[in-house]
């Protein structure tokens, strides 16, 4: 708990920018673990796996500092279930070569709801 506040203060001390510049090399380096571990065995294009890996990454960081500028109300494991959440959505959309349609996602969006009681 006295973590949080020493995190909420430091985040709001400092501008977003270079909160993002100091943090984008760790999250894009997990983001590309993530990524690779999810698509093993898939074909993407590079192209398509960089432009991915980047999207997420500034999406997961951004996703992080509202996070801490909202006090962290929920818990890290829900940021991570989020994150497997896109990561089967990942999958979905490399199955079947195009957007996942809203019943392939529902019911990713259904069992993250039943774990958090948060969506």
């Amino acid at each position: 708990k006295k973590n949080k506040v020493f995190l909420r203060n430091t985040v709001r001390s400092l501008r977003k920018e270079s909160i993002e510049r100091f943090l984008y090399p760790f999250v894009f380096k997990w983001a590309s673990r993530v990524f690779d571990e999810a698509c093993s065995g898939l074909f993407i294009r590079q192209e398509d796996r960089n432009f991915l890996v980047k999207f997420f990454s500034h999406a997961f960081l951004d996703a992080i500092l509202i996070w801490v500028g909202n006090g962290m109300p929920e818990s890290e494991s829900h940021l991570l279930q989020r994150v497997t959440m896109i990561r089967d959505m990942v999958r979905l959309y490399e199955q079947s070569q195009s957007v996942p349609d809203a019943a392939a996602v529902f019911p990713l969006m259904q069992k993250l709801r039943s774990e958090q009681n948060y969506l």
